[in-house]
C-alpha cells in the first residue's frame, strides 16, 4: 500500500483521500457483499498501468490466505474488475497515521 499511495501524484491523492475517517472494517461475517452503493476515493481507471500494477500487488496479501484455486480465481476476477474498482486513502499515507 505504501508503494501505492506514494506514487500517487498530488491531484490523484487529493481525489482518494476521504473526508472521513474510519475505525473498523466495512464489510466481513454477516456483511458479505453489502458494498456502499456510493463510490469513494479514485477510479482505478484514472491510474497509469504502473499504478494498477501497484494496486494489484496490495490485493494479493488479501487473497493469500486462502487455498491456491480460490486465491487464483479471486485474483483474476480482481484483475477482470480492476478499472471499476477505487483506491481511498483515510488518514495519512505513512505506517504512522
Amino acid at each position: 500500500m505504501l508503494k501505492l499511495t506514494s506514487s500517487l501524484t498530488a491531484a490523484q491523492l487529493a481525489k482518494a483521500t476521504l473526508s472521513e475517517s474510519f475505525g473498523d472494517v466495512l464489510l466481513g461475517p454477516g456483511q458479505d457483499g453489502q458494498f456502499p452503493t456510493t463510490k469513494e476515493g479514485i477510479a482505478v481507471s484514472e491510474l497509469s498501468p504502473q499504478q494498477k500494477k501497484l494496486v494489484m500487488a496490495a490485493i494479493r496479501p488479501w487473497v493469500s490466505s486462502v487455498d491456491n484455486a480460490t486465491a487464483g480465481f479471486l485474483l483474476k476476477t480482481y484483475e477482470k474488475e480492476l478499472n471499476q474498482t477505487y483506491v481511498a486513502v483515510s488518514g495519512g499515507t505513512g505506517l504512522d497515521t
